[in-house]
């Protein structure tokens, strides 16, 4: 009698033993995330960690992003995690005037970080009301005091007149090492005119309205003759009061008013 052969197949093959493996992983995570969401349900923020950038030239200090968590009750200091109410902190951060974003999130320790990213106020504007341009020409409504030094425009003008043909005016003089210097206040007249302060001498800097001319700004030209008025033809010979007026509204001239 011929003994009948058995067909032993492996009780396991190595897809199910990849699958078993699989589940056990996901599952033993599953697990370590529960528990790790149970630990962190009971850590208490014990310090407030707040990074402003950039941080060369800061235009808000850390104790107002406290003074804005406490008038909120947002302060999370003392409490535990899951008190703390993430999307609240950020969306009152933002509303800050110089905060452009706010992002918030717990280290491993529970404390809280806070990371601000500020937007860069250009120049203030003093007019009918006041307010600041940034970079990015965004019109920023602050009545706090700026900590750093930034150019001032007065006068009459619109917002619209501020984060245009203004802007790319003080974006050149601020540029320009020479000007940049002597440049003490921008004035804008009811005529649109733009008229210069300078930090040396009492005269009056009449630059004129902005204008463009085959694609380029007119007041390009105008600043180059005033930097050669003075510091190769005349005010470094004769004096910085000479003159109550310097005048370049005319093309290729610079007309002189001189003091009494």
């Amino acid at each position: 009698m011929i003994p009948k052969v058995l067909n032993l197949k492996p009780i396991m093959s190595w897809k199910n033993i990849l699958i078993t493996l699989a589940i056990l992983i996901a599952l033993a995570g599953l697990c370590f995330t529960m528990f790790a969401n149970t630990d962190s349900d009971k850590r208490v923020c014990k310090e407030l960690i707040i990074s402003i950038k950039p941080s060369d030239r800061s235009f808000i200090a850390e104790k107002e992003i406290i003074n804005c968590l406490n008038t909120n009750n947002l302060n999370p200091k003392n409490k535990l995690n899951k008190e703390v109410k993430l999307n609240k902190i950020r969306e009152k951060l933002e509303q800050l005037a110089v905060v452009k974003t706010a992002k918030c999130y717990f280290a491993k320790n529970g404390n809280l970080k806070i990371e601000i990213i500020q937007r860069q106020p250009f120049y203030k504007i003093i007019s009918n009301s006041s307010y600041c341009v940034d970079t990015e020409r965004n019109i920023i409504i602050t009545s706090s005091v700026l900590p750093v030094y930034i150019p001032i425009v007065s006068g009459t003008l619109t917002k619209s007149f501020a984060t245009t043909e203004l802007f790319d005016f003080v974006k050149f003089v601020e540029k320009d090492d020479f000007l940049s210097k002597l440049v003490a206040q921008i004035y804008v007249t009811t005529r649109q005119e733009i008229e210069l302060v300078p930090t040396i001498g009492n005269q009056i800097i009449k630059i004129g309205k902005i204008k463009k001319i085959d694609g380029k700004y007119d007041f390009e030209a105008k600043l180059s003759r005033l930097k050669t008025f003075y510091t190769k033809r005349v005010l470094n010979k004769m004096g910085w009061d000479t003159y109550s007026t310097i005048d370049l509204r005319f093309d290729k001239q610079v007309v002189c008013k001189r003091a009494d």
